[in-house]
């Protein structure tokens, strides 16, 4: 595993251990999610994490990463994504970009995105997906707070 989750990683297996959802942190591979294991019913589960160093200072990359011609995602919306706060479109991107396209490899039609620091970024993360709502991109979600640490698990359309 590399070093960007260890500290996380009994925390989050903790954390869905209860749910009977028996995930890998940071499992290894090319392309791989930051979360992958199997639900009770044995159903894929997928999951994006995101450390406190990653959210604090990565944002903005995320969206250009995304937004780059071969993948563009406004594409797919009818308005702008919004750009207040500054983090807003990269959080649109993690959503609707990164953990979408994990969903898609994985067949699922639902990811967990795992914030370290989540009150400090939660507002951006809901704003982001009242917008993909808003787009179609987005069913619904639902949040569990667990100290600092915040997970979504968000539906898909």
């Amino acid at each position: 595993m590399a070093d960007t989750y260890r500290h996380l990683k009994d925390k989050i297996v903790s954390h869905y251990a209860p749910l009977g959802v028996a995930v890998a942190v940071d499992p290894p591979g090319r392309g791989m999610p930051d979360l992958l294991g199997h639900k009770p019913d044995g159903a894929v589960f997928v999951g994006e994490i995101k450390s406190a160093n990653e959210a604090a200072g990565s944002a903005s990359s995320w969206w250009n990463h995304w937004s780059k011609p071969e993948r563009d995602l406004r594409k797919h919306y009818s308005a702008p994504a919004p750009d207040q706060p500054s983090s807003l479109r990269g959080w649109c991107a993690v959503v609707d970009g990164q953990l979408r396209e994990y969903c898609a490899t994985q067949s699922v039609s639902e990811g967990d995105l795992v914030v370290e620091d989540g009150a400090r970024h939660g507002d951006a993360i809901q704003q982001a997906l009242q917008f993909l709502r808003s787009e179609g991109r987005v069913l619904s979600w639902s949040r569990t707070d667990e100290g600092d640490l915040h997970y979504w698990t968000i539906r898909y359309v």
